[in-house]
């Protein structure tokens, strides 16, 4: 978490970042929550710093280079294990 935090800088909410990248704003919260994507809570919203997001962006990118060079990411199966949706048990009756 942020210690120091600095008002005066831009401050993106997941549906801003999802609508950018082209994703979903629940895979964005899922990122925030795992601790994949730096973020602060204010109330019940997330907020990514402006510079977390470019320093998140940065690793994505290392990440996806790593792979196509034929070495393995850690980071991005991180990724798709946080945006995955929860198995939640259902009750079939008899």
């Amino acid at each position: 978490m942020h210690e120091n935090i600095e008002i005066s800088q831009r401050w993106w909410s997941c549906g801003e970042i999802a609508d950018c990248l082209n994703l979903s704003q629940p895979t964005v919260s899922a990122w925030c929550r795992a601790g994949l994507l730096s973020a602060c809570r204010f109330g019940r919203a997330w907020r990514i710093a402006d510079a977390d997001l470019k320093s998140f962006l940065a690793k994505v990118h290392t990440s996806a280079n790593r792979v196509r060079a034929g070495g393995d990411s850690d980071f991005g199966e991180r990724l798709r294990q946080a945006a995955a949706p929860a198995a939640v048990p259902v009750e079939v009756p008899s």
